[in-house]
């Protein structure tokens, strides 16, 4: 992203599971922090009993070096790597890519909010899509898949509102590390 989050974060990474469609996001000030964020998704994904067997992504550095391929040994996990310059051999991962970067740029200049929320943007996109998947497997939304407990949209507002504003401006009071 072309101006740093709240947090600090420059870049995100987004993982999916392939079966239930859960998706994660991370938000990252450097891309080498990427092997550090799949390590934690992998421990997320075995906390939700579920079993990583492999990994699909195009070829950038930061699922194509060495601190991943590590990670990756260490949980037996194989890695397909997409052909250079061919996004719609990892369609799904660009599909959401899409979503979240549109997102991201749309959501805080509509609600009048700074640029500096694109982050807060793609945690609402990814929070909402895990309770709204357009085709639900088996009659379940990811959530329900990736936890087992039901997912309900009651408590949903508009980007914007008096909460995210809130959000916004005890960030900008408390000290930043």
């Amino acid at each position: 992203m072309t101006e740093r989050s709240v947090g600090g974060a420059h870049y995100y990474g987004c993982f999916k599971d392939g079966y239930s469609k859960f998706h994660r996001v991370f938000f990252i000030t450097t891309k080498s922090e990427m092997a550090d964020c799949l390590r934690k998704f992998l421990k997320e994904v075995k906390t939700a009993g579920r079993v990583t067997k492999g990994l699909l992504s195009d070829g950038g550095k930061e699922f194509n070096c060495e601190a991943v391929q590590k990670v990756l040994e260490e949980h037996s996990i194989t890695q397909r790597l997409t052909m250079p310059c061919t996004p719609e051999q990892n369609g799904a991962a660009e599909q959401i890519n899409h979503t979240l970067v549109e997102s991201a740029h749309s959501m805080p200049h509509a609600s009048g909010l700074p640029k500096e929320l694109w982050a807060e943007a793609c945690n609402t996109v990814v929070y909402i899509l895990n309770r709204t998947e357009p085709k639900p497997l088996e009659g379940k939304m990811p959530l329900e898949l990736w936890t087992g407990s039901y997912a309900t949209l009651g408590h949903l507002c508009v980007f914007g509102t008096m909460l995210c504003t809130f959000l916004y401006r005890k960030a900008q009071v408390e000290p930043k590390e």
